[in-house]
Parts: structure tokens; C-alpha cells; sequence
């Protein structure tokens, strides 16, 4: 039997989401109870029960131990699940000397309790007494993390997404300059910051009609007092705790979510899904529920700001007022999808039944989000498959959230690509040691040069068991000739040879270049090399499709860097021009402002106005623009092994590039490409010529690449090699 344990049952998100679980999963026959500390018998429903307690009242704990004496003695597996701050607390010690499974359900980023001096010992051993603690976002799981520290095993702290209650989508009608309705949900508490939102609307009396707070709690007085002072008592309503939340949606044109702080924004979730845009606090909790910003969902970073939220709400009006209702509804509730009350069900069902037998841990530590995700994703998926329990640290970046909405344990940590002030490095090492240490991870697969470099040095000191450090590419500072280059060549060498002696680790290169490179300066010791011929290729999503008709078009999918061949390839475009070659040149990249070899906004500005280069910018969509091509080029210095020409070779495209380490290493010449020297534009425009001309050579190497991509550079492929890897090191 399962036994939750809650407060009260009049409260907001968590009340409301602990009563839908109980419903849920008597009608699944499943049993499953509530006990409340306090609340009107008259209004439980089936299987809740309330001890007529207060909801910090000290007999809660003898009230609740005798209670769960009781059921223990009917269900000898009795599964106590502990909800907010109180019964976190007094289910820990009602349930002393008592053989029963503890579960909590941490639903915040924040408490108070983490202000109180010395508390965090207190705290840590409360936490101990739960078999699992589970964090209702990333969030939170973050915000705990360091709280606890060591104070938890790794097996124990779980994620699961908070499922909502989603209505039906529902289509309002056109703002077209008329007054809104508003609506807020939510426990009238100073964390939810109602004051602020009153006081916006205060100064919209112009465009508001009506702001609805459903909700009840201990600011109520203190709210009131405000609307009366400021007039609004004919706009601004507080209608007390509903159970018909849908009704008042239904009747609303937005929904404001002004707190200060949330673990997880349950109310958002159900208000877009009756089709509602919202207006909320950009702070954790919320933004990985409402997603980016966009027509439905305006961000207020400012959130104790009355001016910034009088702001925000003539922007959301102004984009409801542009977008049609039908639309705007169908983004809300899209979004609102993500969240299902069913998975969140399952996922506590499969908590409960399995028991703490600890996963094999893999930890991925990243420079950049997108990079993992563009590079790493398919390894990580598979591993999870496989039962790894996988975990990502990288540094900042939007696609955190791409990360976290996959279901992996997300750790910030701070790295920046291309810092080398000493106090920022040096903090970056310590937060590699400090998360190892608290983790303390099977294995840990280290990518790119910091994250290789900082992480193997740490592995050795924390004792981690395994180490795969991923050399992809040697990167800009094995290319400068300078004096200072060479010294920081040097430099980087000595800390791949001091990281390099862990005793149980294998550096995984793309190339063999890069192998004999670190193999002859001694930074690799024999036996440690691993060959794996780079992050593969989707080949569904990379599919072979017939060349387009018309003028050719020779596409470079690149970072806009000196060192990835940007200059010979605008030459090359010139050249060409030049010689009256029908062709059409096209580049999918951006400036990379945190790389010192990037083309500056200035020079591109200037190649848009003076070449017929095409500069598309960034882009996700490589396949479908590969498609839209004839030839693929990259003039690269130097690669690990260019994921942009396997992907070009998978879409049956003739590859350009370079006779460097890396971009040789992804084509057969003469058979699936062409190559050329390295820093030589002449030559590039001259094979760029030659398949322009020459439609069936390049034709014939475009099904000769995508057999190759094929036979060796599949995900599955690349993906199994890596898995090899961890079960050597593991064994």
C-alpha cells in the first residue's frame, strides 16, 4: 500500500497533485491512501483521511506513528510517501524503529530551513531516513544536490517530472483592443509574490477588466488590505481555494505567474493546456515547464519589478492582440502536452517496486550543451538504454533544456570555452572535483579539450574507477606557430600526461594523426588508444535523396573560423565568379564570439554586401539543407573527424576538403571526394570547378559516400564502440 502524507487537502499544485495520484490509482487497483494533518472531514473524499490536526502541530508525529502502526499490520510492504516541509519532517520520525519504505517528494528549489545556521547537518540526516527522495524538475534535483552534498547516495535522488491535471483546449476570443481577464492559482503566500501582480495591474486599469487569484494561505489579509488601498476592489477578486480550476481558466484571456520561486510550475502546465498563454517569473521551475519565449509565453526577469511586469503584460497583450486565438491556443496547449499525469503515475509505480540496487553511474562532462547534444546524445541514450544511470555536467547554454527534457541529471558546471583567466579556471577544477566527489560516478566520459584535461586531473584525485576522455580534434592551439603557441602547446601536453596516468583509462581519438601525435610525445602510454571514427551518423535522419535541379549549389556547414577554412572558402566563391562559373555558394554557421580564430560581425557584414555568397546562419536543419546542395565543402585546418562531411556523405553528396588529419580521414579520394591542399583557395576553387562541370563524377561519389557512411560511421555502429569501451573499463 502506498501512503501519502500531506498537510492539508485545501492547498495549491502539490495537494492538488497528491489527491489526483490517490484517485488514479485506486481506480487502477492499486492501494493507495492520504493522510492529511489538518482539513474539513466533510470534504475528503475516498481513501483520505485527516488527523484534525494543525499543519505544524507537534502531535502530528504520535498521531501519524500510530497511524501508520495501524496499516503496517493490513499491508506488511506499507510505502509512506512524505509531501512539503511538516510531514517531511514528522514522517521521518513518526516512522522511527518501524520497518517501513520512506519516500519524499521535494517540490521546491528553495526552503527556509536552508537559511537557519547548522541546519544542513539536521537536514542531511532527515533526508537519510528516505529510501528515495524525488525532485520534481532539474531543477530542484540541482538545488538539493548541493544542499545535501554526500548527505544522500546517488541511487537515492531521483528526478521525475511533476504531471498536471490538462483540460481541454479551448479557443477565446480575439482581444482586438478590449479589456482581459486575468488569472492567477496558487496558495496566497509570500513566495508567489500576488503583491507585485496586483500592483501591475493596479497601473493597467486601461486594459485589465478583471484578475482572479484562486487560492487561500496567510497573506489573504495583507492582499485584501492592498486591493482596497489601491482601489481595485471592483477588478482584483480573491475567491478562496476552488476545485473548479478548469472554470475560471476557461473564463480568462491569460494567466500570471508572478512567485518568486517554484520547483515546479504544475498551475502553468494546466493553464496552457485549456489554451491559456501565460506571463511568468523566468526563474527554474517555471521556464522548464512553460518552455522558451514565445507568442504564448512572456518572461519576466525582473519578477519583484512592478514596472517589469506592467511591461510584460502590454507585450503579452500585444502578441495576443497580433496572433490569431486559434493559434495562440494551439501553441499554449502543445506545450502543456509535454507534461502527462499518466507518465508521472508510471514513473512513481516504478520508483516504488524498485528497490535501491545501485546503477553502474556514467557521467558526462561537456564543455558546451549543444555540443553534447549535437555530438553525444545518441551515445548517452543508449547507455541509459543499456541501464547506466547518466548523468551530464556542462557549462551554460540554452540547450540545458534540450538535456533535461530528455529525463538525464543536468550539473552546471563553469566552464567557458575559451576563458583563461586563472581564478575561473581554477574554480572550474574544484567544481569537477567537488561534483565527483559527491556523485562519485563508475565512470566518467570526458569531451573536448577542458573537460579531458580538468576531468582526467580530477578522476586521479577523487579515485574515479573509469575514465574515457574523448580527444575530438587537437583544436587551435596545435595549429599556431607562434612562440606562444608552442609554449602553450607544451603546456597542454604536460596535463595530458599528468591526467593521462590515471590507471584505468582510455582516450578514444577520431583520427590516427591525433593518436601518434599524443602517443609520440608520451602523453599516451600504449594500450590506452582507442579508434573511434567520430559521433556517428543518423542515417535515418541523414537520407540519400537525388541531387536538385538547376545551378549547383556547394554548401559549408561550419562555425564561421579561420581555422575551419572560411577565407578559402570565400575566395574560392570569387574565383569562381571570376572564371564565370555557374555556381551558387552557401554557408550554414555564425561568428562563434568566444573563439579567438572567428570571423568578426564587421568582416561578415561586409561579405554579405561584396560576394553572392549566401549566409543562412545557424542552423538545425543540416539534412534537409544538404539536400538542397550538390557538393559539400569544408576547408578545414584540422579535425577530430568533421561530423559536417559524414553527414554530408550519408546525404549522397561529392565532399571538398582539405588533406588534413580529420577531413581526409572522413572520404575515400578520388572515390567519395575530392581533396586539396590546406590553405590554398586556388585549388579548392579548381575541384568545387571540376564537380560543377562534371555532374556524374560527383553523382557517382555521392552514392560511393553514402555506401561508406553506411558500412562505417553509423550511430549504431559508433555507438556499440563506445558501450565496448565502457564494459572494458568496467570489467
Amino acid at each position: 500500500m502506498i501512503l501519502h502524507v500531506i498537510t492539508t487537502p485545501s492547498g495549491g499544485g502539490a495537494e492538488i497533485l497528491v489527491r489526483e495520484l490517490n484517485q488514479r490509482y485506486r481506480a487502477q487497483g492499486v492501494e493507495s491512501g492520504i493522510v492529511f494533518f489538518s482539513g474539513d472531514r466533510d470534504r475528503l473524499k475516498t481513501g483520505e483521511v485527516s488527523l484534525g490536526s494543525g499543519p505544524r502541530s507537534v502531535s502530528n508525529i504520535w498521531k501519524l506513528r500510530s497511524e501508520i502502526s495501524r496499516l503496517r499490520k493490513l499491508h506488511p510492504d506499507l510505502i509512506v510517501h512524505a509531501h512539503l516541509t511538516w510531514p517531511f519532517i514528522y514522517v521521518a520520525l513518526a516512522a522511527l524503529f518501524t520497518r517501513v519504505r520512506l519516500f519524499y517528494t521535494e517540490h521546491s528549489t528553495y526552503n527556509r530551513r536552508r537559511k537557519v545556521p547548522g541546519f544542513r547537518l539536521v537536514d542531511r540526516l532527515l533526508y537519510s531516513r528516505y529510501e528515495k527522495v524525488i525532485c520534481i524538475s532539474d531543477g530542484v534535483y540541482q538545488s538539493l544536490s548541493r544542499w545535501i552534498g554526500e548527505g544522500l547516495s546517488v541511487g537515492r535522488l531521483v528526478t521525475i517530472p511533476n504531471g498536471a491535471r490538462l483540460h481541454e483546449a479551448k479557443v477565446r476570443n480575439a482581444i482586438n483592443g478590449r479589456k482581459i481577464s486575468l488569472i492567477s492559482v496558487g496558495s496566497l503566500t509570500a513566495k508567489k509574490n500576488f503583491a507585485v501582480a496586483i500592483e501591475a495591474v493596479g497601473q493597467l486599469r486601461n486594459r485589465v477588466n478583471q484578475y482572479v487569484i484562486v487560492g487561500e494561505g496567510p497573506e489573504r489579509v495583507h492582499l485584501e488590505r492592498l486591493i482596497a488601498s489601491l482601489g481595485l476592489a471592483d477588478i482584483v477578486a480573491l475567491p478562496g481555494w476552488s476545485d473548479e480550476v478548469e472554470r475560471y481558466f476557461a473564463q480568462a484571456d491569460m494567466q500570471l505567474i508572478p512567485s518568486k520561486w517554484e520547483g515546479f510550475g504544475l498551475v502553468a502546465a494546466e493553464g496552457m493546456s485549456t489554451g491559456l498563454p501565460v506571463i511568468v517569473s523566468d526563474v527554474e521551475g517555471l521556464k522548464e515547464v512553460v518552455g522558451p519565449e514565445n507568442e504564448a509565453v512572456t518572461l519576466v526577469a525582473e519578477h519583484q519589478s512592478v514596472t517589469a511586469w506592467v511591461n510584460a503584460l502590454n507585450v503579452a497583450i500585444s502578441k495576443g492582440e497580433k496572433l490569431s486565438p486559434k493559434d495562440m491556443s494551439a501553441i499554449a496547449s502543445g506545450q502543456s502536452s509535454k507534461f502527462s499525469l499518466d507518465r508521472m503515475s508510471s514513473a512513481y509505480l516504478d520508483a516504488y517496486t524498485k528497490r535501491n540496487s545501485r546503477q553502474t553511474l556514467l557521467l558526462f562532462v561537456v564543455n558546451c550543451p549543444a555540443f553534447f547534444i549535437s555530438h553525444r546524445l545518441s551515445i548517452a541514450l543508449a547507455a541509459r538504454e543499456a541501464g547506466y544511470e547518466v548523468h551530464i555536467a556542462t557549462g551554460p547554454g540554452e540547450q540545458v533544456r534540450d538535456i533535461t527534457a530528455q529525463g538525464f541529471h543536468h550539473h552546471l558546471l563553469p566552464l567557458n570555452r575559451s576563458g583563461q583567466q586563472l581564478g575561473a579556471e581554477l574554480k572550474a577544477l574544484v567544481e569537477i572535483k567537488r561534483l565527483f566527489r559527491s556523485l562519485k560516478p563508475d565512470i566518467v566520459h570526458l569531451v573536448t579539450i577542458k573537460p579531458v584535461i580538468y576531468g582526467s586531473l580530477m578522476a586521479r584525485l577523487g579515485r574515479v574507477p573509469a575514465v574515457v576522455a574523448a580527444v575530438s580534434g587537437l583544436g587551435t592551439v596545435f595549429l599556431a606557430d607562434s612562440m606562444l603557441g608552442r609554449i602553450r602547446r607544451e603546456l597542454v601536453l604536460a596535463m595530458y600526461r599528468l591526467g593521462f596516468r590515471h590507471k584505468n583509462l582510455k582516450v578514444i581519438f577520431q583520427n590516427r594523426d591525433d593518436s601518434m601525435l599524443l602517443e609520440s610525445s608520451g602523453a599516451v602510454r600504449g594500450g590506452q588508444s582507442r579508434l573511434v571514427q567520430g559521433a556517428g551518423v543518423d542515417l535515418s535522419e541523414c537520407q540519400y535523396k537525388e541531387e536538385p535541379e538547376g545551378k549547383p549549389v556547394v554548401v559549408m556547414a561550419a562555425r564561421l573560423l579561420r581555422d575551419k577554412g572560411i577565407y578559402e572558402f570565400v575566395e574560392a566563391s570569387e574565383i569562381l565568379a571570376r572564371r564565370g562559373v555557374e555556381v551558387t555558394f552557401r554557408v550554414l554557421g555564425d561568428v562563434d564570439a568566444h573563439n579567438t580564430s572567428s570571423v568578426s560581425t564587421v568582416n561578415l557584414d561586409k561579405w554579405k554586401q561584396t560576394t553572392n555568397i549566401e549566409f543562412l546562419g545557424y542552423r538545425t536543419d543540416i539534412a534537409e539543407q544538404y539536400a538542397q546542395a550538390n557538393i559539400v565543402c569544408l576547408p578545414s585546418y584540422r579535425e577530430g573527424l568533421s561530423k559536417s562531411l559524414l553527414e554530408g556523405a550519408a546525404c549522397g553528396r561529392a565532399i571538398v576538403t582539405t588533406d588534413v588529419p580529420g577531413c581526409r580521414d572522413a572520404i575515400e579520394p578520388g572515390k567519395t571526394g575530392i581533396l586539396v591542399p590546406v590553405k590554398d583557395p586556388i585549388a579548392l576553387a579548381d575541384a568545387i570547378q571540376k564537380l560543377v562541370e562534371t555532374p556524374e563524377l560527383r553523382r557517382r561519389m555521392g552514392k560511393a559516400g553514402r555506401a561508406l557512411a553506411e558500412k562505417e560511421f553509423s550511430t549504431e555502429n559508433i555507438v556499440g564502440q563506445h558501450l565496448a569501451i565502457y564494459q572494458e573499463l568496467l570489467q
